[in-house]
């Protein structure tokens, strides 16, 4: 490459922040100038003329607001590339939930309804955008899509009052009697549903589905409880809401009214109470409903009860007492899923996430909101008697029965050092505000300091003549950690 054009290449990253989102835009740009024949420089050209014309100037990759516009500028570069309908099939991508695949099957659908697509010209439009680097992700062995969250943003704007009416015919797509009886094999949409209705305006027939038992086992059955224990969610953002359904036709009915959502967030509490039961055995749905909710004097939970009651699986044991927690006491779920006694558990700072210490020899992270476990962490050889966690949630360590410590990245579940030094096993370990140190209490009488970012123990603290069974620090973590004896 020529030094004149080493250099315009150079400014040209240099004005796209170098910000590898807009560097792939321009990137497309070039081949496709490229591929129709125009030399390096004239592409080159081209582009600075695009951006110019779009008024891209210097920004600050650190500000949202510049990346937005910057990035905005620069994808109509790329779009320019596409025709009419190419554009158009593109912004309707919009309507897809971020941080999600979407399968081209679920694509054909929405494709198929607003431009007559069939599922060979929508994977061909699908390796198009990506040669445009118009899709975040295009697996055509997986056969799914996803969207970069900026691009996905710019597309809801250009969207705009349209959204709904397109959320409508996507749904209207699907061929069936009602929503039960969609196939099982429609995963993305069992997961998502409860979204795309919320998004059309569709929140009454929402409403109707949550109260339904016959949907709620029909969604358990082909996703999970913790999916399902989210669709509650969609409804409870908006409580007091009027709402406005689309019509096929492009319309609007009328405003239904506001719905009393108090029922559903009684039902969503008794599954939240159940989830635990119902991850590992679904038949049990019908059964854990009736157990917790049989009091309840609500209308729609007494016909969900009953319906409950008529069409469970059979063979099932039913509750003829209320011998279940009912929802709207203290307890609001139980985390089920170690295979030992639970040892120990820590708190992340902002109260979103645990992490739970194991006789089982694991670790394990959970999501306190949904009650998922988001992953176990493995690597000990003996049960783990204590966990402590840096402030800002991203590291654990952990004491165990095989003598070590081990330092732990909650994000990818690597242990990043094992600490070894105890000729006992470990008990208790606490960390100071900075996360640097850890000091360790263990089953050979003494404790340990430990800096974290070497592994190395500076000190050992000597002087107790049995067991240390505990240790706390300080706030600052400076002065000779008091500790308890048993």
């Amino acid at each position: 490459m020529r030094g004149k054009q080493r250099k315009t290449f150079e400014s040209l990253a240099t004005r796209l922040g170098e910000w590898p989102l807009l560097l792939g835009f321009a990137n497309a740009a070039l081949r496709k100038r490229i591929g129709a024949g125009q030399d390096l420089a004239g592409a080159l050209r081209y582009v600075n003329k695009a951006l110019d014309r779009r008024g891209l100037t210097a920004f600050d990759a650190k500000k949202p607001e510049e990346r937005h516009q910057a990035a905005s500028r620069t994808l109509d570069v790329s779009l320019d590339l596409l025709d009419e309908n190419e554009r158009a099939r593109y912004r309707e991508l919009a309507i897809f939930p971020e941080d999600t695949d979407v399968p081209l099957e679920t694509l054909e659908k929405l494709w198929g309804a607003t431009g007559e697509l069939d599922d060979f010209e929508t994977e061909a439009l699908c390796e198009r955008l990506r040669g445009l680097s118009l899709l975040w992700r295009f697996d055509p062995n997986d056969r799914v899509i996803r969207l970069h969250d900026v691009v996905r943003l710019y597309l809801r704007e250009e969207t705009g009052g349209n959204a709904p009416k397109l959320h409508s015919e996507f749904l209207d797509a699907y061929e069936r009697n009602t929503w039960t009886g969609l196939s099982v094999d429609e995963r993305y949409l069992w997961r998502h549903l409860a979204y795309h209705l919320v998004e059309a305006g569709r929140t009454e027939e929402l409403h109707r589905l949550l109260l339904d038992f016959d949907w709620l086992r029909a969604k358990l059955d082909a996703s999970d409880i913790a999916s399902l224990i989210r669709d509650y969610d969609w409804l409870a953002a908006r409580p007091q809401a009027e709402t406005q359904s689309p019509t096929r036709e492009g319309g609007v009915k009328g405003a239904t009214g506001a719905r009393d959502t108090r029922p559903l967030s009684h039902l969503q509490s008794a599954l939240r109470l159940s989830a635990h039961v119902l991850a590992r055995d679904r038949n049990q749905l019908a059964g854990q409903l009736i157990g917790r909710l049989m009091q309840s004097e609500t209308r729609e939970i007494q016909l969900l009860v009953q319906q409950a009651d008529q069409n469970a699986a059979a063979p099932w044991l039913r509750p003829l007492t209320p011998s279940l927690t009912p929802p709207g006491g203290p307890l609001l779920r139980t985390l089920s899923g170690h295979s030992g006694w639970f040892t120990a558990v820590a708190l992340t700072g902002d109260g979103r996430r645990a992490v739970s210490a194991s006789d089982d020899q694991t670790l394990k992270v959970w999501d306190l909101e949904s009650g998922e476990e988001l992953r176990t962490l493995e690597g000990h050889s003996g049960g783990v008697n204590a966990v402590a966690l840096t402030e800002d949630g991203r590291r654990a360590v952990s004491a165990s029965d095989d003598e070590t410590l081990k330092v732990w990245d909650l994000e990818s579940g690597e242990v990043l050092r094992t600490l070894e030094g105890h000729s006992g096993g470990v008990r208790s370990v606490a960390l100071t505000g900075d996360g640097r140190r850890a000091v360790s209490a263990s089953d050979d009488q003494t404790l340990k300091v430990w800096d974290l970012e070497s592994g190395e123990a500076p000190r050992t603290l000597q002087g107790h003549s049995s067991v240390v069974w505990s240790v706390a620090l300080t706030g600052g973590g400076r002065s000779r950690p008091p500790t308890i004896r048993r």
